[in-house]
Protein backbone atom coordinates (compact mmCIF):
# COMPACT_ATOMS: atom_id res chain seq x y z
CA UNK A 1 0.00 0.00 0.00
CA UNK A 2 0.84 3.43 -0.09
CA UNK A 3 1.71 3.72 3.52
CA UNK A 4 4.23 1.71 4.41
CA UNK A 5 4.25 3.06 8.15
CA UNK A 6 1.16 0.23 8.15
CA UNK A 7 3.91 -2.47 7.39
CA UNK A 8 3.50 -2.64 3.92
CA UNK A 9 6.41 -3.86 2.18
CA UNK A 10 4.96 -4.26 -1.35
CA UNK A 11 6.47 -8.05 -1.84
CA UNK A 12 3.00 -8.70 -2.87
CA UNK A 13 3.02 -7.59 -6.44
CA UNK A 14 7.13 -9.23 -6.70
CA UNK A 15 5.23 -12.71 -5.63
CA UNK A 16 1.87 -12.24 -7.85
CA UNK A 17 4.25 -11.39 -10.84
CA UNK A 18 6.35 -13.87 -10.21
CA UNK A 19 3.52 -16.65 -10.50
CA UNK A 20 2.41 -14.77 -14.10
CA UNK A 21 0.06 -12.40 -12.47
CA UNK A 22 -0.06 -8.90 -15.02
CA UNK A 23 1.07 -5.91 -12.46
CA UNK A 24 -0.81 -2.58 -13.98
CA UNK A 25 1.89 0.18 -13.11
CA UNK A 26 1.85 1.00 -9.64
CA UNK A 27 1.61 4.96 -8.70
CA UNK A 28 0.15 6.72 -5.45
CA UNK A 29 -3.27 8.34 -5.47
CA UNK A 30 -5.37 10.22 -3.15
CA UNK A 31 -1.97 12.38 -2.89
CA UNK A 32 -0.85 16.06 -2.64
CA UNK A 33 0.31 17.57 -6.03
CA UNK A 34 2.85 20.45 -6.24
CA UNK A 35 3.04 23.55 -7.82
CA UNK A 36 5.00 25.48 -9.75
CA UNK A 37 3.99 28.94 -9.37
CA UNK A 38 6.50 31.58 -8.65
CA UNK A 39 4.02 33.23 -5.27
CA UNK A 40 3.20 29.51 -3.63
CA UNK A 41 5.31 31.07 -0.67
CA UNK A 42 2.80 33.64 0.18
CA UNK A 43 0.31 30.96 0.07
CA UNK A 44 1.67 28.42 2.52
CA UNK A 45 -1.13 27.52 5.28
CA UNK A 46 -3.99 29.34 3.53
CA UNK A 47 -7.01 27.24 3.73
CA UNK A 48 -9.80 27.92 1.67
CA UNK A 49 -13.09 26.54 2.35
CA UNK A 50 -16.55 26.02 -0.42
CA UNK A 51 -14.56 26.63 -3.35
CA UNK A 52 -14.76 24.70 -6.52
CA UNK A 53 -12.10 23.99 -8.34
CA UNK A 54 -11.45 22.50 -12.03
CA UNK A 55 -8.73 19.71 -13.29
CA UNK A 56 -7.15 20.70 -16.81
CA UNK A 57 -5.51 18.71 -19.10
CA UNK A 58 -3.79 20.53 -22.09
CA UNK A 59 -6.50 23.45 -21.06
CA UNK A 60 -8.91 21.19 -20.97
CA UNK A 61 -11.20 20.78 -18.28
CA UNK A 62 -11.43 16.75 -17.10
CA UNK A 63 -12.98 16.85 -13.53
CA UNK A 64 -14.47 19.33 -11.30
CA UNK A 65 -14.92 19.85 -7.40
CA UNK A 66 -16.24 21.30 -4.51
CA UNK A 67 -14.82 21.86 -1.21
CA UNK A 68 -11.91 22.19 0.64
CA UNK A 69 -8.04 22.98 -0.68
CA UNK A 70 -5.18 24.00 1.55
CA UNK A 71 -1.68 25.17 0.52
CA UNK A 72 1.28 23.19 1.46
CA UNK A 73 5.06 24.50 1.38
CA UNK A 74 5.58 22.80 -2.09
CA UNK A 75 2.13 22.69 -3.37
CA UNK A 76 -2.22 21.82 -2.66
CA UNK A 77 -3.88 19.12 -0.41
CA UNK A 78 -7.33 18.77 0.83
CA UNK A 79 -10.16 17.02 -0.16
CA UNK A 80 -11.00 18.76 -3.51
CA UNK A 81 -6.99 18.02 -4.93
CA UNK A 82 -6.85 14.25 -3.44
CA UNK A 83 -10.54 13.60 -5.26
CA UNK A 84 -8.60 14.64 -8.51
CA UNK A 85 -5.17 13.75 -7.80
CA UNK A 86 -5.55 10.17 -9.81
CA UNK A 87 -6.36 11.59 -13.28
CA UNK A 88 -4.06 14.12 -12.52
CA UNK A 89 -0.57 11.53 -11.50
CA UNK A 90 -1.47 9.68 -14.70
CA UNK A 91 -2.10 12.61 -17.01
CA UNK A 92 1.32 14.15 -15.37
CA UNK A 93 2.75 10.27 -16.28
CA UNK A 94 1.77 10.78 -19.83
CA UNK A 95 3.45 14.66 -20.26
CA UNK A 96 -0.25 15.66 -20.37
CA UNK A 97 0.04 20.14 -19.06
CA UNK A 98 -1.47 20.33 -15.86
CA UNK A 99 -3.73 23.35 -14.16
CA UNK A 100 -6.12 23.58 -11.62
CA UNK A 101 -8.80 26.28 -12.14
CA UNK A 102 -10.04 27.23 -8.90
CA UNK A 103 -13.26 29.42 -8.31
CA UNK A 104 -12.61 31.30 -5.44
CA UNK A 105 -16.43 33.20 -5.82
CA UNK A 106 -18.69 30.21 -6.58
CA UNK A 107 -21.59 31.83 -5.05
CA UNK A 108 -21.37 34.92 -7.34
CA UNK A 109 -21.94 34.66 -10.91
CA UNK A 110 -19.73 37.62 -12.86
CA UNK A 111 -22.85 40.16 -12.69
CA UNK A 112 -23.13 40.34 -9.38
CA UNK A 113 -19.26 40.07 -8.82
CA UNK A 114 -19.12 42.78 -10.65
CA UNK A 115 -21.33 45.03 -8.69
CA UNK A 116 -19.63 43.71 -5.76
CA UNK A 117 -16.30 45.17 -6.42
CA UNK A 118 -17.81 48.28 -7.72
CA UNK A 119 -19.58 49.00 -4.34
CA UNK A 120 -16.32 48.17 -2.72
CA UNK A 121 -14.50 50.78 -4.71
CA UNK A 122 -16.69 53.38 -4.05
CA UNK A 123 -16.90 52.93 -0.30
CA UNK A 124 -12.72 52.94 -0.47
CA UNK A 125 -12.41 55.99 -2.75
CA UNK A 126 -9.58 56.17 -5.12
CA UNK A 127 -7.35 57.21 -3.38
CA UNK A 128 -7.49 53.57 -1.45
CA UNK A 129 -4.45 50.97 -2.36
CA UNK A 130 -5.26 48.19 -4.25
CA UNK A 131 -4.60 45.83 -1.24
CA UNK A 132 -7.54 47.65 0.55
CA UNK A 133 -9.77 46.30 -2.31
CA UNK A 134 -8.54 42.28 -2.65
CA UNK A 135 -8.60 42.27 1.19
CA UNK A 136 -11.99 42.40 1.47
CA UNK A 137 -12.45 39.70 -1.32
CA UNK A 138 -10.01 37.64 -0.62
CA UNK A 139 -7.80 35.91 2.21
CA UNK A 140 -4.87 38.40 2.46
CA UNK A 141 -2.40 35.75 1.93
CA UNK A 142 -4.01 35.76 -1.91
CA UNK A 143 -3.58 39.33 -1.90
CA UNK A 144 0.01 39.53 -3.73
CA UNK A 145 -0.71 36.44 -6.04
CA UNK A 146 -4.13 38.38 -7.06
CA UNK A 147 -2.29 41.18 -7.20
CA UNK A 148 0.07 40.04 -10.01
CA UNK A 149 -1.94 38.62 -11.62
CA UNK A 150 -4.07 41.59 -12.67
CA UNK A 151 -1.10 42.98 -13.83
CA UNK A 152 -0.57 45.42 -10.96
CA UNK A 153 0.73 45.41 -7.33
CA UNK A 154 -0.93 45.54 -3.32
CA UNK A 155 0.30 49.30 -3.01
CA UNK A 156 -0.86 50.67 -6.31
CA UNK A 157 -3.65 53.88 -6.09
CA UNK A 158 -7.58 52.23 -7.19
CA UNK A 159 -7.30 55.48 -9.29
CA UNK A 160 -4.01 55.08 -10.80
CA UNK A 161 -5.33 51.20 -12.16
CA UNK A 162 -6.14 50.49 -15.90
CA UNK A 163 -9.78 50.86 -16.36
CA UNK A 164 -9.80 46.88 -17.45
CA UNK A 165 -8.55 45.70 -13.94
CA UNK A 166 -12.30 45.38 -12.90
CA UNK A 167 -12.65 42.75 -15.68
CA UNK A 168 -9.42 41.15 -15.27
CA UNK A 169 -10.14 41.16 -11.59
CA UNK A 170 -13.66 39.05 -12.00
CA UNK A 171 -11.76 36.75 -14.14
CA UNK A 172 -9.26 35.84 -12.16
CA UNK A 173 -11.43 35.15 -8.92
CA UNK A 174 -13.30 33.35 -10.86
CA UNK A 175 -10.69 31.04 -12.50
CA UNK A 176 -7.42 31.28 -10.99
CA UNK A 177 -4.70 29.25 -12.14
CA UNK A 178 -2.21 26.88 -10.61
CA UNK A 179 -0.11 24.81 -12.39
CA UNK A 180 0.84 22.17 -11.53
CA UNK A 181 4.11 20.43 -12.18
CA UNK A 182 4.07 17.46 -9.54
CA UNK A 183 2.99 15.03 -7.44
CA UNK A 184 4.06 13.87 -3.74
CA UNK A 185 5.93 10.48 -3.09
CA UNK A 186 4.24 6.99 -2.04
CA UNK A 187 4.79 8.40 1.87
CA UNK A 188 2.23 10.87 1.63
CA UNK A 189 -0.58 9.06 -0.75
CA UNK A 190 -3.21 7.65 1.33
CA UNK A 191 -3.68 4.68 -1.09
CA UNK A 192 -1.74 2.95 -4.03
CA UNK A 193 -3.33 2.79 -7.54
CA UNK A 194 -2.00 -0.22 -9.83
CA UNK A 195 -1.63 -3.56 -9.26
CA UNK A 196 -2.84 -7.14 -10.12
CA UNK A 197 -5.07 -6.77 -13.30
CA UNK A 198 -8.72 -7.52 -11.87
CA UNK A 199 -9.64 -9.59 -14.70
CA UNK A 200 -7.32 -12.06 -13.74
CA UNK A 201 -8.67 -12.64 -10.13
CA UNK A 202 -12.70 -14.18 -9.75
CA UNK A 203 -14.53 -11.56 -8.30
CA UNK A 204 -16.83 -13.61 -6.34
CA UNK A 205 -14.27 -15.48 -4.59
CA UNK A 206 -11.12 -13.27 -5.27
CA UNK A 207 -9.12 -16.49 -5.91
CA UNK A 208 -6.33 -16.21 -8.62
CA UNK A 209 -7.78 -17.10 -11.92
CA UNK A 210 -4.68 -18.43 -12.63
CA UNK A 211 -3.07 -20.44 -9.61
CA UNK A 212 -5.46 -21.89 -7.47
CA UNK A 213 -5.53 -21.23 -4.11
CA UNK A 214 -4.27 -18.19 -4.23
CA UNK A 215 -6.02 -15.80 -2.95
CA UNK A 216 -5.85 -11.81 -3.17
CA UNK A 217 -7.48 -8.70 -1.17
CA UNK A 218 -6.80 -4.61 -1.07
CA UNK A 219 -4.39 -2.88 -2.59
CA UNK A 220 -2.38 -5.36 -4.25
CA UNK A 221 -5.35 -5.70 -6.43
CA UNK A 222 -5.67 -2.56 -9.33
CA UNK A 223 -8.65 -1.44 -6.92
CA UNK A 224 -8.76 2.46 -5.70
CA UNK A 225 -11.86 4.48 -5.10
CA UNK A 226 -12.23 8.54 -3.64
CA UNK A 227 -11.87 9.03 -0.56
CA UNK A 228 -14.89 8.86 2.24
CA UNK A 229 -13.82 5.24 3.53
CA UNK A 230 -14.34 3.65 0.01
CA UNK A 231 -11.03 2.62 0.04
CA UNK A 232 -11.47 1.04 3.48
CA UNK A 233 -14.41 -0.76 2.35
CA UNK A 234 -12.68 -2.29 -0.29
CA UNK A 235 -9.91 -3.60 2.22
CA UNK A 236 -12.67 -4.82 4.62
CA UNK A 237 -14.88 -6.28 1.65
CA UNK A 238 -12.12 -8.21 -0.32
CA UNK A 239 -10.42 -9.51 3.03
CA UNK A 240 -13.05 -10.96 4.55
CA UNK A 241 -14.41 -12.49 1.37
CA UNK A 242 -10.77 -13.90 0.43
CA UNK A 243 -10.50 -15.18 4.20
CA UNK A 244 -13.44 -16.90 4.01
CA UNK A 245 -13.53 -18.77 1.16
CA UNK A 246 -10.01 -19.52 1.74
CA UNK A 247 -10.88 -21.07 4.89
CA UNK A 248 -13.97 -23.28 3.21
CA UNK A 249 -11.38 -24.57 0.24
CA UNK A 250 -9.04 -25.71 2.97
CA UNK A 251 -11.57 -27.32 4.84
CA UNK A 252 -12.81 -29.36 1.22
CA UNK A 253 -9.16 -29.45 0.32
CA UNK A 254 -9.24 -31.77 3.47
CA UNK A 255 -11.92 -33.84 2.45
CA UNK A 256 -10.32 -34.17 -0.70
CA UNK A 257 -6.94 -36.18 0.81
CA UNK A 258 -9.54 -38.72 2.73
CA UNK A 259 -10.76 -42.06 2.09
CA UNK A 260 -13.52 -43.03 4.56
CA UNK A 261 -14.38 -47.01 4.31
CA UNK A 262 -18.17 -47.82 5.25
CA UNK A 263 -18.92 -50.19 8.08
CA UNK A 264 -22.02 -51.63 7.29
CA UNK A 265 -24.71 -51.04 4.62
CA UNK A 266 -27.88 -50.51 6.03
CA UNK A 267 -30.94 -52.21 4.05
CA UNK A 268 -34.53 -51.11 4.83
CA UNK A 269 -37.29 -53.74 5.69
CA UNK A 270 -39.80 -51.73 3.82
CA UNK A 271 -40.05 -48.47 1.44
CA UNK A 272 -41.50 -45.04 2.94
CA UNK A 273 -44.78 -44.81 1.26
CA UNK A 274 -44.23 -43.34 -2.45
CA UNK A 275 -40.14 -43.20 -2.61
CA UNK A 276 -37.30 -45.77 -1.76
CA UNK A 277 -35.39 -44.79 1.35
CA UNK A 278 -32.41 -43.84 0.67
CA UNK A 279 -28.88 -45.80 0.96
CA UNK A 280 -27.41 -45.01 4.40
CA UNK A 281 -23.38 -45.48 5.66
CA UNK A 282 -21.84 -45.60 8.80
CA UNK A 283 -19.18 -43.33 8.44
CA UNK A 284 -16.92 -42.41 11.33
CA UNK A 285 -18.46 -39.30 10.65
CA UNK A 286 -22.19 -39.90 10.44
CA UNK A 287 -24.28 -40.69 7.87
CA UNK A 288 -25.58 -36.82 8.49
CA UNK A 289 -22.72 -35.60 5.90
CA UNK A 290 -24.40 -37.33 3.20
CA UNK A 291 -26.83 -36.04 0.06
CA UNK A 292 -29.93 -38.38 0.24
CA UNK A 293 -31.26 -39.25 -3.05
CA UNK A 294 -34.54 -41.78 -3.17
CA UNK A 295 -33.28 -44.83 -5.13
CA UNK A 296 -33.82 -48.97 -4.87
CA UNK A 297 -31.80 -49.92 -2.42
CA UNK A 298 -29.11 -52.28 -2.75
CA UNK A 299 -28.47 -50.60 -6.34
CA UNK A 300 -25.37 -49.21 -6.89
CA UNK A 301 -25.58 -45.14 -7.23
CA UNK A 302 -23.46 -42.15 -7.19
CA UNK A 303 -24.48 -39.49 -4.78
CA UNK A 304 -24.21 -35.82 -5.70
CA UNK A 305 -22.01 -33.38 -3.56
CA UNK A 306 -18.24 -33.31 -3.62
CA UNK A 307 -16.15 -33.79 -6.62
CA UNK A 308 -14.56 -36.11 -5.22
CA UNK A 309 -15.38 -40.19 -5.69
CA UNK A 310 -15.47 -42.38 -2.77
CA UNK A 311 -15.73 -46.11 -2.65
CA UNK A 312 -17.66 -48.04 0.28
CA UNK A 313 -18.02 -51.66 0.79
CA UNK A 314 -21.33 -53.56 1.30
CA UNK A 315 -20.90 -55.76 4.30
CA UNK A 316 -20.59 -59.15 3.69
CA UNK A 317 -20.04 -58.99 -0.25
CA UNK A 318 -17.18 -58.58 -2.45
CA UNK A 319 -18.36 -55.72 -4.72
CA UNK A 320 -18.24 -52.01 -4.29
CA UNK A 321 -20.13 -49.11 -5.73
CA UNK A 322 -19.39 -45.25 -4.94
CA UNK A 323 -20.80 -41.99 -3.38
CA UNK A 324 -20.10 -38.28 -3.29
CA UNK A 325 -19.93 -36.72 -0.11
CA UNK A 326 -19.86 -32.96 0.94
CA UNK A 327 -20.48 -30.82 3.80
CA UNK A 328 -17.72 -32.77 5.81
CA UNK A 329 -14.87 -30.80 8.29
Amino acid sequence: TAGAATGSTGDGYALAHALGHTIEPVRPSLVPLETSMPDREFLYGLHLRNISAKLLLDGTAVAEEFGEMSFSPRGVEGAVVLRMSRTAVDALIEGHRVELSVDLKPALDEATLRERIGRETGELGPEAPMADLLRRLVPKELVMPIAKAVGGHPKRLLRQAAPEMAETLIRTLKDFRIPVSDYRPFEEAIVTAGGITVSEVNPATMESRLVRGLYFAGEVLDLDANTGGYNLQIAFSTGRLAGRLKHEDARSERLHLQRFHARSLLLPATPFPGTWRSLAFRLRFGSEYLHETPAPPCKRQRLFGSPETWRYRTAGQPDTGSIRLSGMP
